[in-house]
């Protein structure tokens, strides 16, 4: 996957994949042990509790203008809010889990069309491989009563994390770390308000073990490394990465707790990772010089207005 500009191998797409991955196993051993509303926000806290630290360390930089401010906090909303709220209710709903990944495992997809991606033919071949491959790898799933509010809840999610990842990636000039900081602030208050009168302390210490790698290793690690990915690469390309994340979580659920995989899992999981390097393939050189004559063409144009909005701004000033 060649998502991050480093030469040569990163270990950044592989990495992220199998840390957001295992959120699944840590959600289900959580649950276990209280009730929705809670978990979302001692995650939310915990995260929020990280993440501040780390950018005392680090001090990246905080939004500056009103704009910056808005995208964060719209992106924050949708992505650790929305989309996280939404798909536990589709859950709570009844809706059968095969269902809801593959409702939510479509967001490569939909991210093309709002982010018009054109007529990429190898994209858009390996978009169409990959959500096929999903609906094999879940088919053994699928079966079972799917809920007219559990398909709203879940198309609810999808749409958030959608439009989420689409405003982060055009929020520039903003740290991760301060990103993340401040999302997670906003999203731990807003699970406190939400979660208002169900909110306790549970005293199962196996708890903590799934509550702290769901805060360390997803919420954090996993998020600020979406992040980074976005900020580095096309986030169709990024959202792509998604498809695998139902794979390797069934991956994840054998050898931790032995769930064994049928042979459609397995042959759905291949063409998943085929569809996903599909994508994530280089360019050729001509379509690369393309890219970069557009974005060339693309900056020029960004720079005209902002002088042009300048000029104005000066000559209101002169008047």
């Amino acid at each position: 996957m060649y998502l991050v500009r480093t030469p040569g191998f990163s270990p950044v797409p592989y990495t992220f994949v199998v840390m957001w991955s295992s959120g699944a196993l840590a959600v289900e051993f959580g649950l276990r042990h209280t009730n929705v509303a809670n978990f979302l926000w001692l995650r939310a806290l915990g995260a929020a509790l990280i993440s501040w630290l780390v950018w005392l360390a680090v001090r990246d930089a905080l939004p500056r203008g009103r704009r910056q401010w808005v995208r964060l906090l719209l992106a924050g909303l949708f992505l650790q809010v929305g989309y996280q709220g939404l798909f536990f209710l589709a859950i709570w709903a009844e809706l059968p889990a095969g269902i809801a990944v593959l409702i939510v495992g479509s967001q490569p997809i939909l991210t093309a069309l709002l982010s018009r991606q054109g007529r990429d033919a190898r994209l858009w071949l390996g978009l169409l491989l990959g959500f096929g491959g999903l609906l094999l790898a879940v088919s053994s799933s699928l079966d079972g009563h799917a809920t007219a509010l559990g398909v709203a809840f879940a198309f609810g999610a999808l749409l958030l994390i959608t439009v989420g990842t689409l405003v982060q990636s055009t929020n520039k000039g903003v740290g991760i770390w301060s990103s993340l900081a401040v999302q997670t602030t906003v999203s731990t208050v807003a699970f406190g308000l939400l979660g208002a009168g169900q909110l306790e302390l549970p005293e199962n210490g196996s708890f903590y073990l799934a509550l702290g790698w769901m805060v360390v290793i997803v919420s954090v690690g996993a998020t600020a490394l979406l992040y980074l990915l976005v900020r580095r690469g096309a986030v169709t390309k990024v959202a792509s990465l998604f498809y695998c994340v139902p794979a390797v979580a069934a991956i994840l659920d054998y050898l931790v707790l032995g769930t064994k995989l049928g042979w459609s899992e397995v042959l759905g999981i291949a063409i998943v990772l085929a569809a996903v390097a599909l994508i994530q393939a280089p360019r050729s050189r001509r379509s690369r010089v393309l890219v970069q004559r557009e974005r060339v063409v693309v900056d020029a144009v960004q720079r005209g207005a902002s002088d042009q909005h300048l000029g104005h701004g000066c000559a209101d000033h002169r008047r």
